[in-house]
């Protein structure tokens, strides 16, 4: 072999050893940078599970109950959307993990109104299962409610992933009123918003294992104090967050809402299940707007003159005078029509001239500017219809739920006749949606199901076998009245004249049950019991009455247990049976029910009082102070009356110190209208402890905020001591 030629083969061995040597870099690379991390991402997730670390995120979790397999709803799903201390929760579901043949499941996907809000044993999917069932008896229709409070699309998302896992048959999605309130919207307070749906979605995903989750709660635990919620303040939380008609921030909003709707849909395709998706229907002719706000660039003079015009307009309004009022309201819409207050004076006096179509105009002009975005406006509906639009063959449906509901209303408009507030249907508004979705489904079920069309599906039928009863309406009714009566809803137009006819409803129904009407209550709801022995919402909702509306306790106590053997993970039913067993005077019980409670959902802020209160009772100060600490670590500005309880139980325990700063804190981070009696308490403390002057400051204090809280015998006699003790 020549030189040139070995030279020539050396090179090409280098060449070679070359190109080998760089391959290799690139796999050790890509090693080092790539599969080592992953592997230690893997490994450490692990570990995190395997010590139990953080939670399990999925909507559905499985548990046996009396020896089978069934599917309850997760309490801390929601962790996922919500700051943990006040994150919501499914109230309570429950069904076999392997559907039973002659079987037709129906999973019910949405918020706070397909939940039925203000009590679920009256939903439209309730109702609707009742239909169903009288329609085909031959058939065991389920009809699964997997609704939650407060969310949007995102979260529904995820949980109709879930239960596509368990042999579904039909999904209903009825979804829309808090895509612009809810996690991730624009006028959220529970989460920051994101620039686009990779980042939204990535963000949930990563919350979804253990070390997001404990990524998530070192950094909760580096935020500055006082930053998020402190407490579940329901929509008054959202008053610092209006968002503008013509907001850049709605277009992303819109366009996430389609594609999770779409998404939605081919979840359930893939699941083999059919789908129906319904438009929102809303309050438009009862409800007035939440917060309006001037359109931007408005001078100060037109805003002067803006308001002028409709000052006398409100005048000529109250004085009956309607048309000279709408004259007024018109010059004032042409200075700026985008005040969503001035959009439904204008609708109410149109109405009040029987201009019906005209009012209907101008309140959904009235929705569309509202700036507290509660309700589902014209382009979610219209997004929802476009994405059911010509697929039928892909097996998904449109139910119009909107126009249904204006058919059973006055002039085609929306009102107190179908809803209970915004966005609430009650029973008849939820009757008519259920209906709607009924004559959809009956011609989607299958020829294997026999259908017995001459069946009577009325309303009073509904009515009789969910137990809807006048006492449930008063019980209802209350409710509604406890949650009308805080911002926002106090900022409504015409507030007073919406609660007064609430409270007289009430009043009609408290007459009627002191009458014949709760005999009439009981003896029913143990009929349909006997009928429908599995149906824990009857029992919840009989307990309920056996308790407020008779103070039968134990009778109460029996329905309370049989809910939580029916429906394992239902959070309230533990949290009423502790209370129920205090307030019977069982506290070894009470304990037992509350501490389960606390290991479902830590984050109760209930439970941990009541669990205080019995440890205050029993004169075990310290675990008092350990549980009340717990209470408002979970909700700090739930009432200043728990950290009145909670210095009480130090001083009670020999922390005097302690005791006394957090009487100061409470009195510094409460209305000064609610502190008489810390002011009060604080006296005494400061008296045993030898700071007599000090001690009569906070006296005279208590005196000047409220004389009432003072005047009592023994306070006085305490006074007159500090006084004879702090003289020279």
């Amino acid at each position: 072999m020549t030189v040139e030629k070995k030279k020539k083969s050396t090179e090409t061995h280098s060449s070679n050893i070359s190109k080998l040597s760089r391959k290799r870099l690139w796999v050790f690379r890509v090693i080092a940078l790539v599969v080592i991390p992953l592997l230690f991402l893997g490994g450490l997730e692990l570990i995190l599970r395997l010590f139990g670390v953080g939670y399990r995120t999925d909507a559905v979790t499985e548990r046996k109950l009396d020896g089978r397999t069934v599917c309850c709803n997760n309490l801390k799903f929601g962790w996922r959307f919500f700051p943990h201390n006040i994150a919501r929760e499914f109230p309570g579901f429950v069904f076999d993990a392997e559907k039973a043949p002659g079987t037709y499941r129906i999973f019910v996907l949405g918020a706070s109104a397909a939940l039925g809000v203000p009590d679920p044993a009256y939903n439209f999917g309730r109702i609707l299962e009742v239909m169903l069932s009288e329609s085909c008896p031959e058939t065991n229709f389920e009809v699964i409610t997997t609704a939650m409070v407060s969310i949007n699309s995102h979260a529904v998302l995820e949980i109709a992933k879930d239960c596509a896992k368990y042999d579904p048959d039909l999904f209903i999605v009825y979804l829309g009123n808090n895509e612009m309130v809810g996690p991730f919207g624009p006028g959220t307070v529970f989460s920051s918003t994101s620039p686009g749906l990779f980042f939204i979605r990535a963000n949930i995903a990563l919350k979804s294992t253990r070390i997001g989750q404990l990524a998530e709660r070192i950094l909760s635990l580096a935020a500055p104090r006082g930053t998020g919620p402190k407490r579940w303040d329901g929509m008054a939380m959202f008053l610092g967050k209006q968002v503008r008609h013509d907001s850049a921030a709605l277009e992303p909003t819109y366009s996430n809402f389609e594609k999770n709707l779409n998404d939605i849909c081919r979840v359930a395709r893939r699941a083999g299940a059919v789908v129906i998706i319904s438009n929102v229907g809303c309050n438009l002719k009862d409800c007035s707007p939440f917060a309006s706000l001037h359109k931007e660039m408005l001078s100060e003079t037109e805003k002067q003159k803006w308001q002028e015009l409709y000052q006398q307009g409100i005048e000529l309004e109250i004085s009956g005078e309607y048309q000279q009022a709408i004259e007024n309201y018109l010059a004032a819409a042409e200075i700026d029509e985008t005040f969503a207050d001035l959009q439904f004076r204008l609708g109410r006096s149109y109405w009040k001239t029987g201009q019906y179509e005209t009012a209907r105009e101008h309140y959904l002009e009235a929705r569309r500017y509202d700036t507290l975005r509660f309700r589902a406006d014209a382009r979610i509906n219209e997004t929802i219809q476009s994405v059911a639009e010509g697929k039928i063959e892909k097996g998904i449906y449109f139910v119009d739920s909107v126009t249904a509901l204006e058919e059973g209303s006055p002039y085609h408009t929306t009102g107190e006749e179908l809803f209970y507030e915004h966005v609430h249907p009650n029973f008849t508004g939820n009757y008519i949606i259920a209906k709607a979705l009924f004559e959809r489904i009956r011609n989607l079920l299958p020829d294997t199901i026999i259908q017995h069309p001459e069946s009577e599906l009325s309303e009073e039928l509904c009515a009789q076998r969910l137990s809807y009863t006048a006492a449930d309406r008063y019980l209802l009714l209350s409710q509604i009245e406890t949650m009308v009566s805080k911002p926002p809803f106090t900022n409504q137009l015409y507030h007073n004249e919406f609660i007064e006819k609430i409270r007289q409803e009430i009043e009609e129904l408290s007459v009627r049950l002191q009458t014949s009407g709760l005999k009439e209550t009981l003896d029913q709801y143990e009929q349909v019991i006997k009928q429908r022995p599995n149906d824990w919402q009857l029992s919840w909702r009989y307990a309920l009455v056996l308790r407020d509306g008779l103070n039968n306790l134990k009778a109460a106590e029996v329905q309370f247990r049989k809910v939580i053997k029916l429906c394992p993970n239902n959070a309230a039913a533990y949290l009423a049976l502790g209370q129920n067993l205090h307030r019977q005077g069982n506290f070894s019980e009470a304990r037992k029910i509350l501490n389960q409670l606390l290991d479902m959902k830590p984050n109760s802020a209930q439970g941990h009082f009541e669990l205080a209160q019995i440890y205050r009772e029993l004169k075990n100060y310290k675990k008092a102070v350990r549980h009340l600490s717990a209470s408002l670590s979970v909700e700090s500005a739930l009432s200043i009356e728990l950290h009145i309880a909670l210095a009480e139980s130090y001083f009670l325990s020999g922390n005097a110190n302690k005791a006394i700063d957090i009487l100061y804190k409470a009195m510094e981070n409460f209305p000064v209208d609610q502190t008489a009696r810390a002011h009060a308490y604080l006296c005494y403390i400061l008296g045993t402890q030898g700071q007599y002057k000090k001690a009569i400051d906070e006296s005279r204090l208590a005196l000047k905020i409220d004389p009432d809280t003072v005047n009592q015998k023994g306070f006085q006699n305490y006074l007159k001591y500090l006084e004879a003790r702090a003289k020279p």
